[in-house]
């Protein structure tokens, strides 16, 4: 967790599929927080069902901007 807003999950593959994201989707079903966030090997960052799928690079970029504050 984050600034206890946003749940962060690592995956170490560069595809993540719906199956993947049981975990936070399950979190978010509870309500509790504002983001939901995998980070992974992807190239490019996308948006399944409310959870954000970030690449390394891009979650470091975001994390060093402040942009999850």
């Amino acid at each position: 967790m984050l600034n206890e807003t946003t749940a962060i999950e690592v995956k170490g593959r560069s595809t993540v599929g719906r199956r993947d994201l049981k975990g936070l989707l399950a979190l978010r079903e509870e309500g509790l927080l504002r983001d939901y966030i995998v980070v992974c090997l992807e190239e490019r960052p996308r948006l399944v069902d409310g959870v954000q799928i970030l690449p390394w690079g891009a979650f470091l970029e975001c994390l060093w901007d402040g942009s999850f504050d």
